[in-house]
């Protein structure tokens, strides 16, 4: 499906505190849905927050095609987490 405008946000906490407090980040410059699903994923990695110098990852992204929610992302641990320290 062809969307015209594909948004992609994410931020720190649950989707309601999100949708009720604003989300910390959103990306309009997204041309595809592959590429939206791509940067979605990457804000909840660890690689990203330490390159935007945050203390935590994203806990949630969402992907957005003409305003309807089309993919939903949740922070879980990754390889990172999972190495000793």
């Amino acid at each position: 499906m062809r969307y015209k405008s594909i948004v992609v946000r994410a931020g720190h906490g649950t989707p309601d505190d999100l949708l009720e407090n604003g989300w910390s980040i959103v990306d309009t410059d997204v041309e595809t849905v592959n590429g939206a699903k791509a940067s979605a994923k990457r804000y909840l990695t660890r690689e990203y927050a330490r390159l935007a110098e945050m203390s935590d990852p994203f806990d949630y992204a969402q992907v957005l095609g003409d305003g309807e929610v089309i993919y939903d992302y949740f922070r879980t641990p990754d390889a990172e987490d999972k190495r000793p320290a």
